[in-house]
């Protein structure tokens, strides 16, 4: 839809899906789930945490989305969520050089598939797990 031609640009391939971050915190200060209802989409609610699984080569081979609570990793995994804020202090702040490097790095982690993929194929699988 309009938000993965947002996000990912038209004409590319995407990892089959744009995950949303969809919980707030309520008067109390929990976390309560929210989820986004349409006829033709389906969102789930709470909490993501998100990973790549790669595999020993460094190549991915799924993004991995927790629900409620981050996904168990190994050491060839790597977090796919980089802080902008916490407690209301911005800690995301990072030269534009070192964005460009983690979006090169991230590019080349793909399989060498995904540069021969048309509009709108999975490049990678997407895993949920909890909730």
């Amino acid at each position: 839809g309009v938000g993965t031609e947002l996000v990912t640009g038209s004409g590319h391939p995407t990892s089959g899906f744009v995950y949303k971050l969809v919980a707030r915190e309520d008067d109390a200060g929990r976390m309560v789930s929210v989820a986004k209802k349409s006829a033709d989409k389906i969102s789930i609610g709470g909490r993501k945490y998100a990973l790549r699984r790669r595999n020993a080569q460094g190549v991915a081979e799924a993004e991995v989305i927790g629900i409620g609570e981050a996904p168990d990793g190994d050491a060839d995994d790597r977090t796919l969520l980089v802080p902008l804020v916490r407690s209301g202090e911005v800690v995301g702040r990072e030269p534009l050089a070192a964005a460009r490097d983690r979006h090169v790095a991230s590019r080349q982690e793909l399989p060498l598939v995904a540069r021969q993929m048309s509009k709108g194929d999975p490049v990678i699988e997407t895993v949920h797990v909890g909730g």
